[in-house]
């Protein structure tokens, strides 16, 4: 969490300014009572605004609506352009990116309306600002790369550096470290050139991020100490504040923890005198991790609670999301995964909430480290790859390769080492891209022991050697330790004891190593506690003291008692000595009358000082009623604009998803063309091949054409009549049907596929006269269907069988199989063998259709369809239609087609002169086109309404019938009138 902080205070540079300055603020606020013209008292209010950016949201918004005010009464446009950037800044720094988006657009709009160069530059460096805490990376670099052309436009320097700082963020953001540090250098020159010190410290603070990142931690030291030097020269409190906390991150990073835990402290008592909450939250936050570290886990639990109680006081959504996800990590430190896993969970929703995509992906990480530790691993596996999405899709590459390393872990778990090695590949090699040192020598280490688990000792030595290699470089104790085990265990496999006793050596002294600091750790609380204890028997020492006094007294008073008694019963001796007594008792009262009147005064003195404090008190009291009353004020316009926030993110939602449902419909347009150009493309090409000679063809060419037009027919019939049965307006006409003369007709109809591929297709029927009732078309396309599919499957020289029987425990039902001696269906793929535009693995180009089609068209008729199949071995498509009756002629002719031909065979109906004049218009339609031109021609009669005339329904099923066997005689014939 401290990197995300700070980024986020390097985000900030964009800014004008990095504090408050009383100075200017007071400067200012007398130039506004001078004589000045109203449009340079909308620029005071707007400077002023300026400068309470980072320490108080209310003057902010105080001075911002005056300036707008003022700046609208007299139509001055920069004036607004400014009072919006403002109101957009403090509303960004609060967490409502959305609205402040919202503000940086309307302060754009009014900079391009008089052409504000500034306002826009500012605009935009705004705008990439939210997008960044957005994850949205090329957004944001967009946006400061036009800030910086305008910027470079006008010549104006401080904005061009700025920029610089920005573009630099981004590609720190995406591990593009080389260009990130190319961008700060360059703007730390620029800044340098015109003295701003101050923002030539924040350049240095940047570089040492990214030098930090690299795991060069040397040159990361130097560039933050040279920051914090210049700060210190400049009196810039808050930037002393971020340098005391980046050297306390690099102190951690090295393990040198005590160091580290005096910058944080340094740190967050500088923020306690300025006041600071927001910054208080982050050093809080840093202290916490430290102790989280160090094994302290109460004191660090203590430390982020206090950060979250800060972070709920001034409504930062983004920070709470943060403490939620630290005080989870320390529950998953103690390996009590169920409030660890709810913290996580609350982190995530909140960052949803907010649009921090980034913050969301690292919460999927924590989610899945979760279910890994508790076993769940399908579950692990779905949240970190949910991370390694939106890391991809925001181009954090750093992101991108945790998720692998989490993904590599995870089936190395499992024992499932070839997947975790691609993915510890995978990772390695993008970190060596980035050039992330530590967490590269990491996944050395893990690809090696993946190797090692293959067996596979020559490459598990060479990443093992290297990992240890690596880590030996960057001082890491804990990678040590584990690439050491490792290599021991090698190097015992491959016979190489020295070198195994090296290994072992080191792994010991690592692991020694570690325990003697949790020894340390054991040790300081142990110190701590003899303190206390050192402390309480102060306490005892002095009470015991204070026993013995008043003994003391006690004995003296009853000494006094004694020697009255002996007074009186020596009389001589009193009366000797009385004279003495007698003085002595004078002088007694004077010294106790002197005591009794210092005692007054002083009772007096404390009895003043007491009524001064109550004054004081009265007045503290007063002030904390009224900012109570000021602090339930700007809660409930906080949650009015929360209110409106979560109304216009919502709004968002609604338009992202419909934008999404746009976009898929798009693609799924685009699939679909593809699949029926690849569908029709075979049919089509089998008819220009065999018309290409027009003088060779034979007759069986002639029919193979018809057959090829007919099946590109039957292929656009079944993607139209499927959304047809879909939604129940298909008409379907049930009759008899021949069962062997549907067949003969469908074997036909695909038999130029057969011949082509060599595959012989028969026909078997238990009964001559054996038929169903259905729609004979419908049945007929099924049936085309069915057995065209079970061609493509099978190799060739295959033997598909159509089948014709009644059921044996059902008579009245008739059963139609369709076998194929293929290459069968995977057993994973039958469920979902109907489903619409389901694909198979050896086909995933057709349309997906076929088998819809025949599901929707057999259910519409009363019947059912399934299939059976053996990958590899064949499939066989069964369904089920109710048994009819038709009685045969005495004698039947072998040639079955003919009584299927004959019974689809329409006469051309007689009509009248008056059906004749209502179907004029449509005949002069019909005449424009030729049987072919099936789609134009099945639109034409689909126009018709001739239901309540049945002569003219005979005419149409009769040209529908026509069309579809693609008879152009008898076409031309009916449409002649």
């Amino acid at each position: 969490m401290k990197f995300i902080y700070l980024c986020f205070c390097s985000c900030i540079l964009s800014h004008a300014a990095f504090c408050q300055n009383t100075h200017t603020i007071d400067s200012l606020k007398k130039i506004l009572k001078t004589n000045i013209s109203k449009k340079q008292k909308v620029d005071l209010y707007n400077q002023i605004a300026d400068e309470y950016s980072y320490a108080d949201s209310a003057k902010v918004a105080h001075y911002t609506t005056k300036a707008m005010a003022l700046a609208h009464k007299i139509a001055y446009w920069p004036g607004i352009s400014d009072a919006w950037y403002n109101l957009g800044w403090i509303t960004m720094v609060n967490g409502h990116y959305t609205a402040a988006l919202r503000l940086y657009q309307k302060g754009l709009d009014a900079a391009v309306k008089t052409a504000y160069q500034k306002g826009q530059s500012n605009a935009r460096n705004g705008m990439g600002v939210v997008y960044d805490f957005q994850g949205n990376y090329p957004q944001a670099l967009a946006m400061y790369q036009q800030a910086l052309k305008i910027n470079q436009k006008t010549g104006n320097k401080r904005s061009i550096a700025k920029s610089y700082s920005n573009m630099g963020v981004i590609y720190q953001r995406q591990a593009n470290y080389p260009k990130a540090l190319m961008m700060f250098q360059q703007s730390q020159k620029t800044f340098q050139e015109i003295g701003d010190q101050r923002s030539v410290a924040g350049s240095y603070n940047n570089m040492g991020m990214v030098y930090r990142r690299q795991g060069n931690y040397r040159e990361a030291l130097k560039v933050h100490q040279q920051a914090l030097l210049l700060r210190k020269q400049i009196g810039d409190k808050r930037g002393v504040i971020m340098s005391y906390n980046n050297l306390g991150a690099i102190y951690e990073s090295q393990g040198d923890y005590s160091q580290a835990l005096t910058m944080y402290q340094r740190s967050l008592r500088l923020q306690k005198q300025t006041g600071d909450k927001k910054a208080m939250t982050h050093s809080y936050n840093n202290i916490g991790n430290l102790y989280k570290n160090w094994g302290n886990y109460p004191k660090a639990l203590k430390m982020h609670q206090q950060s979250l109680k800060i972070k709920e006081q001034i409504g930062d959504k983004k920070g709470i999301a943060d403490s939620y996800s630290n005080i989870g990590m320390i529950h998953e430190y103690q390996s009590d995964y169920p409030p660890a896993l709810k913290m996580y969970q609350q982190a995530l929703l909140l960052r949803k909430q907010i649009g921090d995509k980034r913050g969301q992906a690292i919460n999927y990480n924590n989610i899945g480290q979760i279910y890994y530790y508790q076993g769940s691993y399908p579950q692990a596996r779905a949240m970190h790859q949910q991370a390694l999405r939106i890391m991809k899709q925001i181009g954090d590459k750093s992101g991108v390769a945790q998720s692998y390393l989490s993904l590599g872990e995870l089936y190395l778990a499992q024992k499932n080492l070839d997947s975790a090695q691609v993915y510890f590949k995978q990772a390695l090699t993008l970190r060596q891209q980035i050039g992330e040192k530590d967490m590269e020598a990491s996944t050395w280490v893990s690809l090696g022991k993946a190797y090692y688990g293959q067996n596979n000792y020559a490459q598990a030595l060479r990443h093992l050697e290297k990992g240890v290699q690596m880590a030996k470089r960057m001082s890491n104790p804990v990678i040590l330790r584990n690439g050491a085990e490792y290599l021991t265990k090698v190097y015992q496999t491959t016979g190489k004891y020295q070198q195994a006793l090296n290994s072992l050596l080191l792994f010991k002294q690592m692991a020694d190593s570690l325990y003697n600091a949790t020894n340390t750790k054991k040790l300081t609380r142990l110190e701590a506690q003899f303190q206390f204890d050192k402390e309480k028997d102060s306490l005892k020492v002095i009470e015991a003291n204070k026993r013995q006094l008043l003994n003391a007294q006690i004995n003296i008073q009853t000494a006094n008692k004694r020697a009255a008694y002996l007074g009186l019963c020596l009389t001589v001796v009193l009366l000797l000595v009385l004279g003495v007594f007698y003085r002595f008792k004078q002088q007694s009262n004077r010294r106790l009358a002197n005591a009794n009147q210092l005692l007054k005064t002083q009772k007096e003195d404390i009895l003043t000082k007491n009524a001064i404090l109550n004054e004081n008190e009265e007045e503290i009291r007063q002030k904390a009623e009224m900012i109570t009353e000021q602090r339930d004020a700007l809660a409930l316009t906080n949650e009015s604009l929360i209110i409106s926030n979560e109304t216009i993110q919502q709004q968002k939602n609604k338009i992202e998803h419909a934008l999404h449902q746009l976009k898929e419909l798009d693609s799924f347009k685009e699939q679909t063309i593809n699949m029926i150009a690849h569908d029709l493309k075979n049919p089509l090409q089998a008819i220009i091949t065999l018309s290409e000679i027009r003088f060779k063809q034979s007759q069986q060419d002639q029919q193979m054409i018809h057959q090829a037009g007919q099946r590109m027919l039957h292929l656009i019939h079944n993607m139209l009549d499927t959304q047809k049965l879909q939604d129940a307006q298909m008409p379907v006409e049930k009759q008899p049907v021949l069962l062997s003369g549907v067949g003969s007709q469908a074997i036909s109809q695909v038999q130029w596929l057969a011949k082509l591929k060599q595959i012989e297709v028969v026909q078997h029927s238990t009964s001559a006269s054996l038929a169903v009732l259905a729609d004979p078309t419908l049945l007929q396309r099924v049936l085309v269907n069915l057995v065209h599919n079970a061609i493509s499957y099978t190799n060739a020289q295959g033997q598909i069988n159509l089948f014709f029987d009644t059921l044996p425990d059902a008579p009245s039902v008739v059963q139609i199989k369709v076998s194929d001696t293929g290459v069968g269906i995977a057993a994973d793929e039958l469920p979902y063998i109907f489903d619409p535009y389901r694909h198979g693995k050896l086909r995933k180009s057709s349309t997906g259709l076929g088998l819809t089609f025949c599901k929707m068209a057999i259910e519409a008729q009363q019947g059912e369809i399934g299939v059976e199949s053996i990958y590899g071995k064949g499939t066989t498509f069964w369904l089920t239609l109710p048994k009819a009756t038709i009685v045969l002629p005495t004698t039947i002719d072998n040639n079955s087609t003919n009584l299927i031909i004959e019974s689809f065979t329409l006469e051309q109906p007689t009509l009248s002169v008056e059906e004749q004049t209502m179907l004029q218009p449509y005949l002069n339609q019909l005449k424009q086109h030729s049987v072919y031109h099936t789609t134009q021609v099945t639109n034409i009669l689909e126009q018709m309404d001739v239901e309540h005339c049945p002569q003219l329904q005979a005419w149409k099923d009769t040209l529908e019938q026509v069309v579809f066997t693609l008879d152009q005689a008898r076409y031309e014939e009916l449409i002649q009138g």
